[in-house]
């Protein structure tokens, strides 16, 4: 019965917590079928007629499907890239010992305590000299070198792998690159949905670093587009309301179908770590 009762109390404060949480996305959804006159006459209350047409209007005016493959294109890209690296990185740091670890260590940890403003003007020259101003490609470079988080999180991990296994492979023969793809990156599943999530939604909601080195509208992201809707002089808050909804709808499902490993995986690296 106590069990029963504290189960119920917390039932009780969350209910309105997950309210409070939650409003904000029902208002956007909710507005988003709403009319101009009906947003200004009822913005806060229930819509009184479902209309599709700020969608189509938004379908219309806006190259959503190239922007959709653009934010894909990076998102995927950079998963990939960051995952395999950090944990290449983080292998040799486990499992060889050596000095030069510590300064690979310290290096990668100095990238906590740089902010990215702080980097956007090298950035900048750099990119405009290589010629990756204005290309996907550039962008999925800037990201993929995000690997410190990453890197210490699947170190973390590694060191609660028994190193007898390691050492039993390279015994029977395996090479390095083996053993690691083989036997050590696939123990650290967990750890690697982890990285896979955090990197993904990192990469999705980035608006700054697209802002400065997407210039050309067609190989802009899906954030872009909303900042594009919300800042005319007349701004219509449902045709507004309705980019954002395209913008965070993909997201959104992902995130509810990798939410249980997102958990599992967090728990794990504590534990690991």
């Amino acid at each position: 019965m106590k069990k029963r009762a504290k189960s119920f109390l917390i039932d009780l404060i969350m209910l309105p917590l997950c309210f409070v949480i939650a409003y904000p996305i029902l208002f956007i959804l909710i507005g988003s079928f709403k009319s101009r006159a009906e947003f200004a006459s009822n913005p806060y209350g229930w819509v009184q007629e479902f209309n599709l047409q700020n969608y189509i209007t938004a379908f219309e005016k806006s190259p959503f499907l190239s922007l959709l493959w653009n934010n894909l294109i990076i998102a995927f890209g950079s998963v990939i890239i960051v995952t395999l690296i950090s944990a290449m990185a983080a292998y040799p740091v486990v499992y060889h010992k050596c000095r030069f670890n510590n300064v690979m260590k310290v290096y990668l940890l100095l990238g906590f305590f740089i902010p990215f403003q702080a980097t956007l003007l090298p950035l900048y020259q750099m990119y405009s000299t290589l010629g990756l101003m204005d290309k996907v490609s550039g962008i999925v470079l800037l990201y993929s070198a995000g690997i410190s988080l990453p890197f210490f999180m699947f170190v973390g991990y590694m060191k609660g792998i028994p190193h007898e296994m390691a050492e039993a492979a390279m015994i029977d023969g395996c090479g390095i690159g083996r053993i690691f793809f083989r036997i050590i990156f696939p123990l650290t599943r967990p750890v690697m949905i982890t990285v896979i999530i955090f990197t993904f939604f990192s990469s999705w909601n980035n608006y700054l670093a697209p802002s400065l080195f997407l210039t050309s509208r067609d190989k802009g992201v899906l954030i872009l587009e909303v900042t594009r809707a919300a800042t005319k002089n007349v701004i219509d808050w449902g045709r507004t309301f309705a980019v954002v909804t395209i913008t965070i709808i993909f997201p959104f499902i992902f995130f509810l179908f990798t939410q249980k490993y997102l958990i599992k995986g967090m728990a794990s690296g504590g534990v690991k770590g």
